[in-house]
């Protein structure tokens, strides 16, 4: 059973500093066989673990890295194929989808941790 590691990196650009900052994350393949763990980070500042996380101001996260870190172990059988998407969802706004990022393990049960950095610009 092999960790593999998956690496990407975007840029969210912020529609105010006034506005509340919502970010969530979803493992697309998720259900009964197959889970997943993920940590927000607002640069070193930890945001939430495993539910959406807000930011209250916008301005506390302009210029910052919002990473997110998932982990998902292939539990499914019949593929072997993870996927992850992050969703901000500004206060007033449209919701704004990042990925989803996706990766192929080599071997059922293998594990995919996802970092996925995106950096805050107004």
């Amino acid at each position: 059973m092999a960790t593999i590691y998956h690496d990407a990196q975007d840029i969210y650009m912020l529609k105010s500093e006034l506005n509340s900052l919502t970010i969530s994350v979803e493992n697309e393949n998720e259900n009964e066989n197959e889970h997943s763990g993920y940590f927000i980070f607002n640069d070193a500042k930890l945001v939430g673990p495993n539910k959406p996380g807000e930011i209250y101001k916008g301005a506390d996260c302009v210029d910052n890295w919002i990473t997110v870190v998932a982990v998902i172990k292939d539990r499914l059988a019949e593929t072997n194929w993870t996927s992850l998407s992050i969703f901000f969802k500004e206060e007033g706004e449209r919701s704004v989808t990042f990925g989803p990022y996706r990766r192929e393990v080599e071997q059922h049960l293998d594990t995919i941790v996802y970092t996925i950095k995106i950096k805050i610009k107004e």
